[in-house]
């Protein structure tokens, strides 16, 4: 993995093979601000060591992890399925699998061979 840059917002962004992930420490300061444990720290290098993409290609083995998430407008997130709710809010799909979460693209749904309603259906039994 390799730092890239931080951007304006404070993202820092990091290459890790094809991927550019986008890290936001906040939680991480507040986390260790509140309890002054470094596991924080090194559960966050961790899961970004750990962090890949892929996310199994068998609709059966991930449906039941399938769940909504909520994320701010100012988010760049191109390649996946993201709903406008409000000017500030927008719906996303992730899957939580292998202690993760992993946004869902139309990728994963051509892999899953479903709709963006067989998707929403699937997130909507969770709520």
């Amino acid at each position: 993995m390799i730092i890239e840059s931080i951007d304006e917002t404070e993202l820092i962004l990091i290459k890790k093979e094809d991927l550019t992930l986008e890290v936001s420490l906040d939680n991480v300061r507040k986390n260790y601000a509140r309890d002054k444990d470094e596991a924080h720290i090194s559960d966050l290098v961790e899961t970004l060591a750990e962090y890949s993409i892929e996310i199994p290609g068998n609709w059966d083995l991930v449906k039941n992890d399938i769940y909504i998430s909520l994320q701010p407008n100012d988010f760049e997130s191109k390649e996946f399925i993201n709903v406008n709710i409000t000017k500030e809010i927008n719906k996303v799909y992730i899957h939580t699998g292998n202690d993760r979460f992993s946004l869902i693209s139309k990728n994963d749904l051509s892999k899953w061979n479903i709709t963006e309603l067989d998707l929403d259906n699937q997130a909507k039994k969770k709520c």
